[in-house]
This record gives structure tokens, sequence and C-alpha cells, in this order.
């Protein structure tokens, strides 16, 4: 016997193929140049995902805000999947400024994440105090980009 959820209407998939957090020493399957997110997006894409997550990394391969490469990514992306929606990160986790987390919103992205709190990661927190996310906030709907709300919870528990 079948037990769970059944979808009312259109299924909503989301891929967010890199992250933060791993790197190329720790797997070599994670995706960070525009052409490797590209193309592990088009994967996905053709099994089914519609909106695709963002995080940009600089040439080494560290987490980055700079639009410069966010465009690369877009730009990548689209091109081989016109019609997916994509989500551009405004993490916190590695840059606190409002500005520069922003700066990915004057590429006009689909939506872009509005944490709306603060989160602690086993790593490092994601600090959004009130008037940061305010701020992201109109940010994104002077630009005409959805929000995509995060509330998080990472279930980490103290080892000991």
């Amino acid at each position: 016997m079948y037990i769970g959820f059944e979808p009312a209407g259109k299924l909503i998939i989301q891929l967010a193929p890199t992250g933060m957090v791993p790197k190329k020493t720790e797997t070599p399957y994670v995706p960070i140049t525009p052409e490797e997110i590209a193309e592990d997006t088009y994967k996905a894409y053709k099994l089914g995902a519609s909106v695709v997550h963002i995080h940009a990394r600089d040439d080494e391969g560290r987490p980055t805000y700079k639009k410069e490469k966010y465009r690369e990514i877009f730009s990548a992306v689209k091109r081989k999947c016109p019609d997916i929606v994509i989500c551009a990160s405004t993490s916190s986790r590695n840059d606190r400024s409002v500005e520069h987390r922003a700066e990915v919103l004057e590429l006009y992205p689909d939506m872009a994440s509005l944490m709306l709190g603060t989160a602690n990661f086993a790593e490092t927190p994601s600090i959004n105090p009130q008037a940061d996310i305010i701020s992201l906030a109109g940010l994104m709907k002077k630009h005409g980009v959805k929000p995509e709300l995060e509330v998080l919870e990472t279930g980490v528990r103290e080892r000991g």
C-alpha cells in the first residue's frame, strides 16, 4: 500500500549544483567553472529540473559574489537550458556586505535567495540581521527579482 504525497499540479525540481562548501580537492565531481555548472545543470534539466540555484566560484574555486562570474555562469546555463529559472545566491556565509551580496541582482536573475534569519552551519554561520534582510528584499523588488525565501535549520547537533 502506498501512503505518500501526491502532487496536485506541476512539480518544481530545483538543482543547486555547487553550493558554498565542497571543493575539488574533496570531490572531483563538484562543478566549479561556468562550463561545468552549465553541463551539470543541463543533465538535471533533461531529467526535469526547472530551477537552478547558482553559487558562483572564483578562478581558484572559492565562493564569490562578483557579478562578472555570475554573468559567465548565467550565460553558459542559458545557452544549454534556455527556459530554466535561474535563482542566484545572496548568501552571507563568506561576505556579510549587503552591497556585495546584492551585486548579482544587477544581472536580473529570475529569483534570488533571501535567508529570513541566521543559520548556524557547522563551519561558519550565515548571519542575516533584520536590516540586511529588509535591504536585500527591497533591492530584489527594485530589480524585479523574485525572492526565494529560505528558512533553514541545519539539524546539526554538538558531538560529545
